[in-house]
């Protein structure tokens, strides 16, 4: 069940939201928290992407200090590079001058484990008072998250702020199989979708797309829950199937294939708004937007505890 006293910091957020906008700009005293926190779980090699995640943010929330009485508090694991920081000040015209800097206020825990940034946050009372005294009128704040989960409402309550997130109850709507429901009892098209329980059912998954829409050149698998294309692969479907052939083959005559053939191995890299692709990952759920031919499809799969990668 959720907090009562998280509830009660989201309903202020409705009356206060349009004073607090990049289309607000003016004489109004704001202060924006940045908590960019990863709040699940991803392998340990991606760990160097951490610090780029926790501050992409400065592009948008740099703006707010062109109102003279505003203010950001920036969280991070590790300390902003100085030269970043100039870079993104430079983005902004008029904005680089020592009074906006002077309202920018970074918040560095020094810490580069593999644990959420708002997870260590709550372990460091003195960060939590340090962020309290930097917050201008209270009343005028707001938490701007990466993503919901506990750690998130646990930081609202604590800071006593509004956050920009939904209650992580509602966090299923944000799923594929959960859009995908709603997509569904609303009557609005989407692409089909097949939800998958392991590696096993992956190849049938692809058979039935297959056969769904023979024009269908390709899928792309994506983990039920991820974000920002972590955990996605693009799958070539002709590839894929002729792979699984020969592994079957040579199971069948006695030798020991590979766990999972070739080209259906996870690839490293997703590339952004492509369509085709050779890559079939460990099964997690696949969509196809072909350009060549039939509607798109999903694979989705069944809730549990998986890592992006």
């Amino acid at each position: 069940m959720t907090d009562t006293t998280f509830l009660e910091l989201q309903s202020k957020l409705r009356d206060f939201w349009p004073t607090l906008t990049l289309r607000s700009i003016g004489d109004v005293e704001r202060t924006v928290v940045v908590v960019h926190s990863i709040s699940f779980d991803v392998p340990d090699h991606l760990i160097p992407v951490f610090p780029a995640y926790e501050e992409r943010f400065l592009c948008l929330v740099l703006s707010l200090l062109r109102a003279p009485r505003s203010r950001v508090i920036y969280v991070t694991s590790q300390p902003i590079h100085p030269r970043l920081l100039d870079y993104y000040f430079g983005l902004v015209p008029d904005l680089d001058t020592p009074e906006a800097r002077r309202r920018f206020f970074p918040v560095s825990l020094v810490d580069g484990r593999n644990e959420p940034l708002s997870s260590k946050l709550l372990m460091r009372p003195g960060a939590i008072r340090r962020i309290r005294s930097l917050i201008g009128n209270p009343e005028l704040a707001f938490i701007l998250p990466f993503c919901m989960t506990e750690h998130e409402v646990e930081l609202a309550v604590r800071l006593g702020l509004p956050i920009y997130g939904c209650d992580p109850a509602l966090l299923w709507l944000g799923t594929k199989k959960g859009s995908r429901k709603v997509f569904e009892e609303e009557g609005v098209p989407h692409p089909a979708g097949l939800e998958v329980d392991g590696e096993a059912d992956v190849p049938g998954a692809l058979r039935e797309i297959k056969s769904r829409s023979p024009g269908a050149c390709g899928a792309v698998l994506k983990l039920d829950k991820g974000v920002s294309g972590l955990g996605n692969a693009l799958v070539d479907l002709e590839a894929a199937q002729a792979d699984l052939r020969r592994w079957n083959r040579a199971r069948r005559h006695g030798a020991r294939p590979r766990r999972v053939p070739r080209r259906a191995r996870r690839r490293g890299r997703n590339r952004r708004g492509a369509h085709r692709g050779r890559g079939l990952p460990e099964p997690q759920r696949a969509t196809s937007d072909e350009p060549c031919g039939a509607g798109g499809h999903h694979v989705d799969p069944r809730p549990g505890p998986r890592r992006a990668a």
